[in-house]
């Protein structure tokens, strides 16, 4: 990951490097746990053995921060509502505790994969990744990635930190949106906020009125919408514009929006943002569907879910298209021979 693209107001990368094992005492005994597999602002997260039921988990341990109750309940509305969402694209939460030492922590399905930060680089660098990772099967798991959030949407969440980084692709046509720590609550969600969080905060972290206090800077610029940048109550027109920079970066290769806060300026000034500026391949379906997620007024911009009938409608025809071309060199082979 880029060393701009770090979450507000979180700082430091995922980087992994050796770590002492945690004994098991820390935890509930069932978990075996082992290495650090990658870490974040606050805390990390450990390769673990569930020995009841014989499997490997993910365990995510809170190391900073743990005695303040802002950001403890921040942790436990992740677990909770990251377990909330019971869609194939959402990481599955299987336990939550506070271990020994009074660190919060989360345990969650494993994941083999990587992330499209990393294919979008890897594409960019060349040697064959465009033909792993063809521009055609990254469009289909955008789609998925669409019907992911438009699914929490309905469920009166917000993610507010979607970027290629908090996306993970699977070596089987597995999609994942990852950590839901900066998700917004609406009011009226109901079958998020009945769940009473274990830390005993409200459920959102946020003020009691379920509203993003103003001026609080949440989320990665380049990536953020402009009211999300100017510290207004955002919503899930706020996801749609995030989704529109990563569909730029994917048919590019290139960032819409500087890195880091030098975004910032740009996010607030530009009206939209068209990637056939750059590459002209980009086909005109593509480059209006872009602009339009990424439109400076948010009234303007498709839902999620729009977003995605978009992309495959677009794949469809493109599908479409070249099985006519391939039926027509067949048909010219045949009045040749």
């Amino acid at each position: 990951m880029h060393e701009d693209d770090a979450t507000l107001p979180d700082t430091g990368g995922t980087a992994t490097r050796a770590a002492p094992r945690t004994s098991e005492l820390e935890l509930d005994p069932r978990y075996d746990v082992g290495p650090v597999i990658g870490r974040g602002g606050m805390g990390e997260v450990r390769l673990a053995r569930d020995t009841r039921i014989d499997r490997e988990v993910a365990v995510k341990l809170m190391r900073q921060g743990h005695g303040d109750r802002d950001h403890v309940a921040r942790f436990f509305r992740e677990a909770r509502v990251q377990g909330a969402l019971e869609h194939p694209a959402v990481v599955p939460v299987h336990d939550l505790g506070i271990d020994r030492q009074g660190h919060p922590y989360f345990v969650m399905k494993r994941l083999a994969g990587i992330t499209l930060a990393d294919v979008i680089v890897d594409r960019s660098a060349g040697e064959g990744a465009e033909d792993r990772w063809p521009r055609r099967q990254l469009l289909t798991r955008l789609a998925d990635v669409c019907l992911a959030v438009e699914f929490a949407h309905t469920r009166g969440v917000v993610h507010r930190d979607l970027k290629p980084a908090n996306i993970m692709l699977g070596e089987f046509g597995e999609t994942y949106v990852l950590d839901w720590g900066l998700a917004r609550i609406v009011a009226d969600a109901a079958p998020i906020s009945s769940v009473a969080p274990l830390s005993g905060e409200p459920l959102s972290g946020e003020p009691q009125d379920g509203q993003t206090a103003v001026g609080a800077l949440l989320g990665t610029p380049g990536y953020m919408a402009p009211e999300q940048a100017r510290g207004d109550v955002v919503d899930a027109r706020a996801d749609s514009f995030s989704l529109g920079c990563i569909l730029y970066e994917l048919l590019t290769g290139a960032a819409a929006l500087p890195r880091g806060l030098a975004a910032l300026p740009a996010t607030l000034e530009t009206v939209e943002h068209r990637p056939a500026r750059i590459a002209p391949d980009v086909p005109p379906e593509l480059d209006d569907l872009c602009a339009r997620a990424t439109a400076q007024d948010r009234d303007l911009r498709p839902t999620a879910r729009q977003l995605a009938v978009a992309i495959q409608a677009y794949l469809d025809g493109d599908r479409d298209l070249e099985r006519r071309r391939a039926l027509a060199l067949d048909h010219v082979g045949r009045a040749r021979a």
